[in-house]
């Protein structure tokens, strides 16, 4: 974490005596990402394994992907350089099929429910960033094939506000039952856009496409509830992975 805000930081602070400041945009973007839990998967793993004797869980399914969608506030500050506030909403989920045997006591007939455990990941996230823009060295302008394309790096660093939600449905029974585990860390990310500048568009100014790699690092989750967490042994929503998806700029 240390050596992504001090490559922010060198990046701010030569920027601002780089070259004359730019403009101000606004970007909308919505993103495809691979998550990886590995310790909250492991706990799941764990806790599925051991539960009451009337469960059998039928299906086990990890949170390995999800959706986000975000917005950009930029400033650019140099020709090379910019920076600004990004942030995103970020949701995942994993169904977990389960079947349930209840009765068979007093002459009670056996009967069989199946549902399921449903495991929900949200997080907001705000934070800064800092972005270089490759098509604005020398040889990008000077090549044709590329001076109608945009090219930029971005790091940033954020705060997520991050939620684990359970679930548990049961077909033969209405509503369902569940809890909400709210925790918070810091979120590190990194990628890289290329776009079409749409140079004849009097609104919009970019369209492209973006690839990186973002990090979560949370606290222990509070299990205040006690329904899926022990109190003395709840884990992290830690992830990463790689993230890709379209973004639309608008701004002169």
């Amino acid at each position: 974490m240390r050596k992504v805000i001090s490559i922010l930081f060198i990046s701010l602070t030569f920027g601002i005596y780089a070259q004359e400041k730019g403009a101000i945009g606004v970007e909308f973007n919505s993103n495809y990402n691979l998550v990886k839990t590995v310790e909250f998967d492991n706990y799941m793993d764990d806790a599925l394994l051991n539960l009451p004797n009337n469960q059998t869980l039928i299906s086990r399914n990890r949170i390995k992907q999800g959706i986000d969608f975000g917005l950009n506030l930029s400033y650019q500050i140099s020709n090379l350089f910019g920076i600004g506030i990004y942030s995103k909403y970020l949701t995942s989920k994993a169904r977990n099929e389960t079947q349930v045997i209840i009765g068979g006591t007093m002459g009670e007939p056996l009967d069989t429910l199946k549902g399921a455990r449903i495991f929900h990941l949200t997080n907001t996230i705000i934070g800064i960033y800092s972005d270089f823009s490759i098509n604005k060295l020398p040889f990008w302008s000077s090549t044709n094939i590329l001076s109608r394309f945009e090219a930029k790096i971005a790091l940033g660093v954020g705060y997520s506000f991050s939620k684990f939600i359970a679930a548990s449905t049961t077909n033969l029974l209405n509503g369902l039952d569940g809890e909400v585990n709210p925790v918070s860390g810091i979120h590190l990310m990194g990628n890289l856009k290329i776009g079409y500048r749409l140079a004849k568009n009097k609104v919009f100014s970019s369209i492209g496409l973006q690839i990186g790699y973002q990090m979560l690092m949370t606290r222990k989750l509070r299990g205040d509830q006690l329904l899926t967490f022990k109190k003395d042994k709840t884990p992290n929503l830690n992830f990463y992975g790689l993230t890709t998806g379209i973004y639309l700029t608008f701004g002169k």
